[in-house]
Parts: structure tokens; sequence; C-alpha cells
């Protein structure tokens, strides 16, 4: 997976995930397709992370899922129920050097995307939905992405150009 220019457009394919398993086997998916783990970042509630996904994985698990879950972060930004956590990758990376301290996690992607975009996917956070970002490269890479991230998903897939510095200002 090549980086990109300063400033360039990058290409995200977000599904959405209520519950542990779907995401695992979407990870596992992804996987057995050849995308690289450096691709994902998990975005979940930390409520979730800590009352869902983390008592799902077996204390020795060296799963994808567990990887992910292991290394989330708060990076600064909420949502009615408290702190969003976010695993390592390309969506850490815009939202560390985005978020305003103690952001919402609406204003974050209502900078990204169009409202009603952004809308479907706060409402699904909020429901206790976790959501998986992948960046793709290329054409090849985002239909294998959203084929895969489909056939697990009880709901389409979005795909996003996002700025790989700032986001855009509404």
């Amino acid at each position: 997976m090549g980086g990109s220019p300063k400033g360039a457009k990058v290409r995200h394919v977000i599904a959405i995930f209520h519950g542990g398993a779907q995401l695992e086997a979407a990870l596992q998916g992804l996987e057995h397709a050849g995308m690289q783990a450096s691709a994902w970042s998990l975005l979940a509630s930390r409520r979730i992370v800590e009352e869902d996904l983390r008592p799902s994985l077996d204390n020795a698990s060296t799963s994808a899922l567990a990887a992910i879950v292991d290394e989330m972060s708060d990076v600064g930004i909420t949502d009615h129920s408290g702190p969003i956590l976010v695993s390592a990758g390309p969506l850490a990376k815009l939202l560390k050097s985005s978020a305003d301290k103690s952001a919402s996690v609406r204003s974050v992607l209502n900078k990204w995307l169009i409202h009603r975009h952004a809308q479907a996917l706060v409402e699904q956070l909020e429901a206790g939905a976790c959501l998986l970002w992948v960046k793709v490269c290329n054409e090849k890479e985002e239909r294998q992405t959203c084929g895969v991230l489909l056939r697990f998903s009880e709901h389409p897939v979005q795909v996003h150009d996002i700025s790989d510095t700032k986001p855009v200002q509404a």
C-alpha cells in the first residue's frame, strides 16, 4: 500500500458492524484477499469496545480483531455515550491531526463527509456499531474490499475520498 502526496484525496471504504463475530469474519476475509492490516482502522465507542468487543475475545487470541482492539485509543472525540476510540491506521492519523480536544464525532465527520453520510455513520455509532475504515489505493483494491465487506456487514458499505491532511471546512 503506497503513500500519497500530501493533500491528496485518500479513498476509504467504510463498513458498519454490530458485533465482533461479523467484524472478525470481515477482517479474516480482508486478510485472505491480501489486504494489509495497516490499511484498516476501527472506530467505536469506548463502551462498545469494553463491553462487547473485548469480552468476546479469547484471552490468548491472536486474531486480527484482538490486535485491533488491543491498540484502540482515545483521540479526543466523543459521542453521546462518551469517548470514541480508534485503532492505529490511516483514520487514527487523520483524527489525531484534525480533532479539537473533546470534539464530537459528528463535527469531525461533517468536515470530511456529506452531512447525510456523516449523520448516518454517527447514528450507527450511537446505536452501538463499530465502523471499519479501509484505505484503498486503486480500483482493484476498492472492488475487493467492497466485496469482502458486503459479504459480512448487514449494511451497505460507503466509499469516500478524504483529504490526507486536514478536513475540508464546511
